[in-house]
């Protein structure tokens, strides 16, 4: 490990709650849907994904869309919101890029709803998704375009309004406007929906839960670490440790893949 790495880990600390999230209300939130991002970053099989969202969004009362503007050499962009700033808004549009996008996690911490087309891509959160069918709100339509992906195959389920945490739209984004103006209309669903997104993501992501997960973590290594005999790197610890007795850190054997010399 080098020096600079252990002071990162050494300076890292809990995060802060939300703060949007701390007294706001959802009628004190952005009554707006919301997305940034590089309009060129497109999954294979929706690649029409982002610039269809952008253009859906395009001068709309409703939607805070735009793709982001770059001005110092990718290092930053003028039109950037800070990602717990995503939390001041009713609704989160969600999008995958080539592959999967590492915001979710950060989307699923606030109390908002999060618009989506059905994800491709699974990730170790993704099981904790409760889906509604944006279809469900509306009578039966016209189907949007193929995209040659098979939905059903990794959602098959819908919830209902009562249970949802998520809601999927079309991957065309044909009611993404529509799906909106029906939430604002139904401000007791829109809430519910939103409350149980904040409710199971800080329950999975509280101190609690977290001992849990680094306690399963250490159980597992345990049983499966193959000790480095060489030069006596293991065998020159004793029952207390190392000569100093504080142990080795955890971080420390991740990336080196063996017992620090004494």
């Amino acid at each position: 490990m080098t020096p600079s790495a252990k002071k990162v880990i050494d300076t890292l600390k809990p995060p802060p709650e939300y703060a949007p999230e701390k007294n706001t209300q959802w009628t004190e939130k952005i009554d707006k849907a919301v997305w940034r991002g590089t309009g060129w970053f497109n999954t294979v099989g929706n690649k029409d994904l982002r610039p269809g969202l952008i253009q859906k969004g395009k001068e709309k009362e409703w939607a805070d869309i735009e793709a982001l503007k770059w001005n110092t050499n990718s290092e930053s962009a003028e039109n950037a919101i800070g990602i717990e700033d995503f939390c001041r808004y009713k609704y989160i549009v969600y999008t995958e890029g080539i592959t999967y996008s590492g915001r979710l996690l950060f989307h699923q911490a606030c109390a908002s709803i999060i618009l989506t087309p059905p994800p491709t891509y699974l990730l170790h959160n993704t099981h904790f998704m409760r889906p509604i069918f944006s279809s469900s709100f509306f009578s039966a339509r016209e189907e949007s375009p193929e995209t040659g992906y098979d939905w059903a195959t990794r959602w098959p389920k819908t919830y209902g309004q009562s249970e949802a945490n998520i809601i999927f739209v079309e991957p065309d984004w044909s009611d993404l406007e529509e799906t909106i103006m029906y939430l604002r209309k139904n401000p007791e669903i829109a809430t519910g929906i939103a409350k149980r997104q904040r409710d199971l993501f800080t329950k999975y992501l509280s101190p609690a839960s977290e001992a849990c997960y680094w306690r399963a973590l250490i159980r597992g290594w345990s049983k499966v670490a193959e000790p480095d005999y060489e030069d006596d790197g293991w065998a020159g610890w004793d029952a207390e440790g190392p000569e100093n007795g504080e142990g080795m850190r955890w971080e420390t054997f991740s990336l080196l893949g063996k017992v620090a010399k004494n």
